[in-house]
């Protein structure tokens, strides 16, 4: 019997993937960017762009609750035993590190075998030093070091740890006692969001100590079962037949939600906007999901799905390559000659080209580009490299006679 063809991936939920990885580009980028020689006075855009990680947590608790809804859909009973319960949350923590792990590792090589100005000695003993990330453990004490002054080599790999952590328990409490977990996700949403706020509104806080977890931890449990609770909705929203009139209305809500969430998001200070902003992000989850409203349709297309396959690439690499950006601007910057030759291409005065260049607009615009384009060619080496290890791993080996 042939073998079913794979559904493509959902487009609207790779575009918003991207959207939100490139968000956390910006807002790490505006933060470093306040230190250079060259800071500008303009207002912060994206100081909020932390609530990018918030997205993928709510999204991971979402496809947690599918799966499960698949499964029990598929005639497997509502309540495993803890065995096979054992065994759906281990598959999730592997399919999540097989994933994730390629493009780590290569994000990490590349930083310190190939980008790395010093000596090859100096160059292994960073690797060396990288254990903890290589390790998924980067979101750990084990990392930390000093938990007042964290010293990540690649301070977001937090957020895989805790993605990979949090996500194993959720699956495995869902697959244990689904009714229970499905009942008090959006309470245990509500409360732990609390929790934050009754320490501070900061909510990009990922080190300091909740009791016995660390907040980053507390963000992805919160996370999920906020994914968990947009699940519900999205399972009676996707049952239900609406006529066209109903699909506009929900046209309408949904460009509603995105202008808020952009309003929520864009210039607007560190505050209590941030978990305002957590209503909306599940609200596009499942309006892209559902696929009943019309940016939803319209964000269903192959360059989409492209976009969203490098979200991986660009959440890992931006971070390092800030250093190796802002090195390269420096020297355009004290050389002149890069300008010069933009004069020169653009047919525009030097001076123009020179306060163009210099400006935070022209700075983050290229940053995001110099990152999208190194994240496809990233993408698509690591991809090539794990499809020839399968290749090598499933050659058949030949076999000896027996004498």
């Amino acid at each position: 019997m042939a073998r079913a063809a794979k559904a493509p991936r959902n487009g609207a939920i790779e575009f918003w993937r991207y959207a939100f990885a490139v968000f956390v580009t910006m807002y790490h980028f505006e933060k470093i960017y306040d230190m250079m020689p060259w800071m500008s006075s303009a207002r912060r855009v994206a100081s909020v762009g932390f609530i990018g990680v918030e997205f993928f947590f709510i999204l991971a608790g979402f496809l947690i609750a599918q799966t499960d809804n698949r499964r029990v859909a598929s005639g497997a009973p509502e309540r495993l035993c803890f065995a096979d319960a054992a065994r759906e949350a281990w598959g999730y923590a592997r399919r999540r590190i097989t994933g994730i792990y390629p493009t780590l590792a290569a994000v990490l090589l590349i930083f310190t075998l190939v980008l790395h100005a010093g000596g090859i000695g100096e160059r292994l003993r960073e690797l060396m030093g990288l254990e903890w990330e290589a390790l998924l453990l980067g979101g750990t004490s084990f990392a930390w070091g000093d938990p007042e002054n964290p010293a990540l080599f690649l301070i977001v790999s937090w957020f895989i740890t805790d993605l990979v952590i949090a996500g194993f328990f959720m699956t495995l409490f869902i697959s244990l006692r689904r009714d229970i977990v499905r009942a008090i996700a959006p309470f245990m949403a509500i409360l732990l969001y609390s929790l934050f706020g009754q320490q501070s509104f900061d909510l990009y806080l990922g080190h300091e100590l909740y009791v016995f977890l660390s907040g980053g931890m507390v963000r992805a449990i919160a996370g999920m079962f906020l994914g968990i609770a947009a699940n519900l909705l999205y399972t009676r929203l996707a049952a239900a037949e609406l006529g066209a009139v109903k699909k506009a209305l929900l046209s309408l809500a949904e460009i509603y939600v995105i202008y808020r969430l952009i309003s929520l998001c864009w210039a607007r200070e560190i505050g209590v906007d941030n978990y305002r902003i957590l209503v909306y992000l599940p609200t596009i989850i499942i309006l892209s999901f559902a696929r009943k409203s019309a940016v939803s349709w319209i964000l269903h297309n192959p360059v989409s799905r492209f976009l969203g396959g490098i979200s991986l690439s660009v959440y890992l690499f931006h971070w390092r390559f800030l250093e190796y950006f802002f090195i390269i601007k420096m020297k355009l910057w004290a050389s002149g000659g890069g300008v010069a030759f933009l004069s020169r291409l653009l047919g525009q005065p030097y001076s123009q080209v020179r306060q163009l260049v210099n400006s935070t607009g022209c700075d983050m615009a290229m940053y995001i580009i110099c990152v999208t384009a190194a994240s496809i060619v990233l993408t698509a080496a690591v991809r090539l490299s794990v499809k020839c290890w399968r290749a090598i791993r499933s050659k058949p080996r030949p076999v000896t006679p027996a004498p």
